[in-house]
Parts: C-alpha cells; structure tokens; sequence
C-alpha cells in the first residue's frame, strides 16, 4: 500500500503544488470555453492569436523605444481596443453560424465558417506584418511576414474559388 501513497497527496488541495495546478487547469478550461463558445475557434487558435498580438505589443515598443519615442499609455490601450474588436467580429461571425443554422439556413453553413476561418487568418496575417515592420524598423531583418504571405494568398486563393462555386 506504501506504493499509492502518491495518489493521497494529489488530492491534498492544502498543497501549494496541487493549488497552483488547479488553477492553472480552470483557467485553461476557461480561456478554451470562452474561444470555443463565444468565438467559434479552438483554445490552441486563440492563444496563437494572443501570442501573435503579444508579439506585435513588444516589438511595437522596442521598436519605439529605439527610435526614441515617447511611449504613452493610449497607445498600449490602442492594443486592448484593437484585441477587443478582433474578438467581436470573430464573435459575431460564429453568431452569424449560428444565426443560419437556427433559421433552416444550413447551406449557407459551410460557405459562413470559410470566411469565419478567412476573418482568423486575416487578422494574423495584418499582426504578423506589424511585426515584420516593427522589427524593420529596429534594423532585424527577420521577414518573419514572407512565408506566411505566400501561405496566406494561397489559402485566399482557394477560399476564394471555394466561395465563388
């Protein structure tokens, strides 16, 4: 019996280590309800989206604070204002789903999640050029924005051709 021992402490929730577990846990649960119910997208979409606007967000200031310019706190409340509006119309787009499929309007369902789908990927193509600019301007040549373009005007293509059918 000494071998599951272990099994008692794991649900000890006076231990720190279990604590910070189960936050962690419910915040995840949360974040990935929230993508996937008020959004439309998977947990794994929005934090991608999230860490690429992130990485806008810093390299935004490196790049101001290379060039000497002053940084104010509306321009970090622009980067709120803007995340905000993304999640509105990605919301709004699964609405739009939902709306259709309510009314009877299924054949309209497929053509609505392409360009839910279209709207995610244009949203990071727009915040992957802002790094590439922001990183331009701090003298990086990293074009971080050139293989997502070709990616991203080949998927245009297709939904496109999809769309149009």
């Amino acid at each position: 019996m000494e071998q599951l021992a272990f099994i008692q402490r794991l649900f000890d929730y006076t231990e720190y280590k279990v604590q910070v577990a189960a936050t962690f846990a419910a915040l995840i649960s949360a974040v990935c309800s929230f993508s996937s119910y008020v959004l439309g997208i998977s947990g794994f979409l929005f934090l991608i989206l999230f860490l690429i606007m992130l990485a806008d967000y810093r390299t935004g200031i490196l790049a101001a604070k290379k060039e000497k310019q002053v940084l104010t706190s509306k321009r970090g409340l622009q980067w709120v204002w803007k995340f905000g509006f993304y999640l509105i119309v990605l919301s709004l787009g699964l609405h739009m789903r939902l709306y259709c499929i309510e009314n009877g309007l299924t054949m309209l369902d497929y053509p609505l999640k392409l360009a839910h789908f279209y709207i995610l990927l244009h949203i990071s193509n727009w915040e992957l050029k802002s790094i590439d600019e922001n990183l331009e301007r701090m003298q990086v040549k990293f074009r971080i924005y050139k293989p997502f373009e070709v990616l991203f005007e080949s998927l245009k293509n297709v939904i496109t051709s999809k769309l149009s059918k």
